[in-house]
């Protein structure tokens, strides 16, 4: 929980920064998407837990009943937390996209991502994520990496 409650906190006062415009990969030749680093938003947090940590929070609140039982077994939380307009906001996402954006916020490639994401979920749909992800405005950049000599795996 004090996990989650400093993320969210680091969220709630951490700069702004502009939008990803998806038309500069149009000027990016495809064979270089692998090298693409994607930049997380400065307000935007990344927490797992292998508790329900975001109902573990919310009965936790000043408005909450109070008489919800939480099963601690339930399963683990994959959450994303991004300030919004209204406050910050929590999000449980999948554990695949959870480990692309974590890659992505240690500094990893788009091809390094999208191989944690794989390991986990076969059926991962990197279009769809990073549609989804753009649009939430947890993106806000990417780096394109110099191309590696040949025969060395891209970084």
């Amino acid at each position: 929980m004090a996990t989650l409650e400093w993320t969210y906190q680091q969220s709630y006062v951490a700069g702004d920064a502009p939008s990803f415009d998806p038309a500069v990969l149009s000027d990016i030749p495809p064979e270089a998407y692998g090298r693409l680093r994607f930049t997380l938003h400065p307000a935007c947090g990344l927490v797992q837990s292998p508790y329900p940590v975001v109902r573990i929070w919310a009965v936790n609140q000043a408005d909450a009943t109070g008489d919800e039982v939480i099963d601690l077994s339930s399963g683990a939380d994959f959450v994303l937390l991004r300030r919004a307009a209204d406050g910050v906001e929590m999000r449980r996402i999948a554990a695949a996209d959870f480990a692309l954006l974590q890659a992505f916020s240690q500094g990893a490639n788009l091809a390094s991502a999208l191989e944690n994401a794989y390991a986990l979920d076969t059926a991962f749909d990197l279009g769809e994520a990073l549609r989804r992800f753009i649009g939430l405005g947890v993106l806000t950049g990417i780096q394109a990496t110099h191309s590696p000599p040949p025969g060395e795996p891209l970084s």
